[in-house]
């Protein structure tokens, strides 16, 4: 199945629908204290944002008639799934996300795993 940039991820329709207008009006304002623009979020919508783990997180919209609308519900999905650092996009709100370990935490697991496999002849 061929999804577009628009398909929303959650039945929408059921949630709280604003416009993007609307979306930017929700958001503190940016850079020199201006008003975040509606196509701040058409843009998100649209191309996303890539988190540093190079993961693309997209807000979720959908088309009702001529205009774009996301919710209330998908901002915060949206701004959660910015703020982990999982590579899931599938966390449920509830879940906190996994630890993030340290370059030599993980050097010092694979070491071990190395060793493990060794001692098993593989």
């Amino acid at each position: 199945m061929h999804t577009t940039p628009f398909q929303p991820a959650y039945d929408l329709l059921s949630e709280t629908l604003i416009s993007f207008s609307q979306a930017a009006k929700r958001l503190p304002p940016g850079r020199c204290n201006k008003p975040v623009s509606p196509s701040t979020p058409f843009r998100w919508a649209k191309h996303g944002i890539r988190r540093p783990d190079g993961v693309r997180v997209k807000l979720e919209c959908v088309r009702v008639g001529g205009r774009f609308l996301t919710s209330v519900e998908a901002l915060a999905r949206f701004s959660y799934r910015l703020t982990t650092s999982s590579d899931s996009d599938c966390l449920p709100l509830g879940d906190s996300p996994p630890p993030i370990r340290s370059p030599s935490s993980r050097r010092c697991s694979s070491d071990q795993a190395g060793r493990l496999l060794e001692q098993k002849g593989l």
